[in-house]
C-alpha cells in the first residue's frame, strides 16, 4: 500500500512510475468514478500514461484515505488490546494478592459469597414470585458443580408461602455479606414494621413477611381511608382521594404522588446479617422519596 514516493532503496533520490486500473479497489473505494469521468470527457485512449495533475492529485488523496482508514483499524486494535491489558492487571493483582497473603480467609469468602450470590441471582431473580423460579436448575448445578445436596423445591412445597429472601436465606454462610438495595426489609427498624411483622409471622406459621405482603399491606390501607373520606363512594371520586395520601408504613414513611399516584417511598442500602441465628438485610443507608423508577427519566 505504499504507491507513491519510492525509487530504489528507500532513502535514495528518484522518481517512480506505477500502474494502476481504475477497477483497483483503492480507486474504486475512494475515486474511481470521479476519475473515470474525467478520463472520458479527456477521450484518453486506454493505456495511455496520465500525466494530468487533477488526475494524480485525486490518486494522492485516495491514498491517503486508505492510510487514515488503516491507521484507524490499528487505533481501534489498540483500543481492543488496552482492554485485555486491563484484564491482565486485575488477574495479575488477583495473583499477587493471592501469593503475598497470610491467610486466605477472606478472598475465599468473597469469592464464595460472589459465586453462590450470582447462581441464586441468575434462577431466582430478585423482586420475583415463586412461579418464576427455577429451582430445579439451582440444585442441579449445586450438586454437579459444588457437591451440595439442598432440596430447595421440597422446601418451598412444604410452606404455603416462601419469600425471596428465605431463599437466599437457605444458602447459609454464603449470603452472609451480600450488599442490595431495596424498599422494605423485614428487618426495617420502626415500631410499625416490628408490629406488622409480628402479625404476620403468627397469622403465617412464622413465615416473615417480605415486599408483596408489605405491598398489599399498604394498598389496602390506601383504600380503606379512601373510601372512608368518600363515605363508600367509588370511581373516580375514590381514585382522586387516594392521591396525596402520606402516611406511614411498615416500610418506612410514603405518600401517593397527588399527579400521578405513583407511590413514592425510601429505598434502602442493605447488608446480609445474621441476627438471631436467621440471615436479614440490615439497613444502613437511606435514599430518601423515590418515585417509580420505571418512570425516572
Amino acid at each position: 500500500n505504499q504507491l507513491r514516493g519510492r525509487s530504489g532503496r528507500q532513502g535514495d533520490p528518484g522518481s517512480s512510475r506505477f500502474y494502476l486500473s481504475l477497477d483497483d479497489s483503492l480507486m474504486r473505494i475512494f475515486a474511481g468514478e470521479r476519475v473515470k469521468a474525467i478520463m472520458d470527457r479527456l477521450k484518453m485512449p486506454e493505456g495511455e500514461a496520465i500525466e494530468a495533475g487533477m488526475v494524480s492529485r485525486s490518486i494522492e488523496s485516495a491514498q491517503r484515505k486508505v492510510e487514515a482508514r488503516n491507521f484507524d483499524i490499528r487505533k481501534q486494535l489498540l483500543e481492543y488490546d488496552d482492554v485485555s491489558n486491563d484484564q491482565r492487571k486485575v488477574i495479575y493483582q488477583q495473583r499477587n494478592d493471592i501469593l503475598d497473603a497470610t491467610e486466605m480467609d477472606a478472598q475465599i469468602q468473597s469469592l464464595r459469597e460472589g459465586s453462590f450470590t450470582d447462581l441464586v441471582r441468575q434462577y431466582v431473580p430478585e423482586e420475583t414470585v415463586e412461579e418464576q423460579w427455577d429451582l430445579k436448575s439451582v440444585e442441579r448445578v449445586l450438586a454437579d458443580d459444588w457437591q451440595i445436596q439442598l432440596p430447595l423445591r421440597d422446601k418451598v412445597a412444604g410452606a404455603n408461602a416462601i419469600t425471596d429472601d428465605d431463599i437466599l436465606n437457605s444458602m447459609g454462610e454464603v449470603a452472609n455479606g451480600v450488599v442490595t438495595s431495596h424498599h422494605y426489609s423485614a428487618s426495617h427498624n420502626s415500631a410499625l414494621n416490628k408490629k406488622f411483622v409480628a402479625a404476620f409471622e403468627k397469622a403465617n406459621n412464622g413465615l416473615r413477611p417480605n415486599f408483596m405482603a408489605v405491598g398489599g399491606y399498604d394498598g389496602m390501607r390506601v383504600i380503606y381511608e379512601a373510601a372512608k373520606a368518600t363515605k363508600g363512594a367509588g370511581g373516580q371520586a375514590l381514585l382522586d382521594a387516594m392521591k396525596g395520601q402520606v402516611f406511614e408504613s411498615p416500610r418506612g414513611p410514603m405518600f401517593i404522588d397527588a399527579q400521578t399516584r405513583d407511590v413514592v417511598h425510601n429505598i434502602y442500602i442493605r447488608k446480609v446479617e445474621k441476627v438471631n441465628g436467621q440471615l436479614y438485610n440490615q439497613e444502613f443507608s437511606t435514599i430518601k422519596d423515590v418515585k417509580d423508577p420505571g418512570k425516572t427519566k
